[in-house]
């Protein structure tokens, strides 16, 4: 379940705490997310960095989907330094006593209006008066789009990821993208083939990153690998490419068998 952040505004329970600077900087933010929404203002007070000083983070209603900015305060200044579209949620990474060596914000994003079934995917990690984004990809819907009589059935995401991941060269063209690690025949909407599990298709000589490795059930126990792969590697020309979100460097996350890979 995503913890997604409450719709609330609190930030007054936090002035005794937060400079005069901040404070004025605060309102002027404030001012200017309510121009762009029609509803409430969800807002995080919190030191994202780990720098001893308090951050802020904003979640709104923009229009049919949800935006978010982030505001970190640097030499005693708020600065905004991300404002995306997506719904969020966030976790703390080795916490004790309720200081995060690391704060971890998530979005996720959707198309509206039943466009695309899949979802973007970023996370991102806080610390010295920077973030990194340390994930980011698209992957398929499968709890919406996905039709199958026995839907429990599929392996839609690995049982564990790697340790160290790996990468693999593809051999021929038009390798399979697959939203789960089978070849069995699918009820599923937005697909490239009809009755498949297939998303995408791969170039030959594209290398993708192989995060998990799951053996298959079929006849010839195959190895299914969990790959990211670049925009510039899908086969645009026989199934069209689900990164259409336009956030930069976004990957693909999907499963390919091993059988026409190399590793590099």
């Amino acid at each position: 379940m995503r913890k997604i952040i409450a719709l609330t505004v609190f930030w007054l329970s936090n002035m005794i705490a937060v400079n005069a600077q901040n404070l004025g900087d605060l309102q002027k933010i404030m001012q200017s997310i309510k121009k762009n929404t029609f509803g409430e203002i969800a807002t995080k007070c919190i030191d994202l960095d780990n720098d001893r000083d308090y951050d802020y983070i904003f979640s709104y209603s923009c229009g049919e989907t949800n935006c978010f900015e982030v505001y970190l305060t640097i030499n005693g200044k708020l600065e905004k330094v991300i404002q995306e579209f997506g719904y969020i949620s966030y976790s703390y990474k080795n916490s004790i006593e309720f200081q995060p060596s690391h704060f971890i914000l998530e979005s996720y994003l959707t198309h509206c209006c039943g466009e695309s079934p899949f979802e973007s995917h970023r996370k991102f990690i806080f610390k010295n008066d920077h973030y990194e984004v340390v994930e980011n990809y698209v992957n398929y819907n499968h709890e919406n789009y996905c039709l199958d009589d026995r839907i429990e059935d599929n392996l839609f995401f690995p049982s564990h990821f790697l340790t160290n991941i790996y990468t693999v060269k593809i051999k021929e063209e038009k390798i399979n993208i697959r939203f789960s690690a089978d070849l069995e025949e699918h009820k599923a909407d937005f697909v490239c083939v009809e009755n498949s599990n297939i998303i995408g298709q791969l170039k030959k000589n594209a290398e993708v990153t192989v995060l998990a490795e799951e053996k298959g059930k079929d006849k010839n126990l195959r190895t299914w690998l969990y790959v990211e792969i670049n925009k510039s590697d899908l086969n645009i020309e026989t199934c069209s490419s689900p990164l259409t979100f336009d956030f930069e460097g976004q990957k693909l996350r999907g499963w390919i068998c091993d059988k026409n890979t190399i590793r590099k």
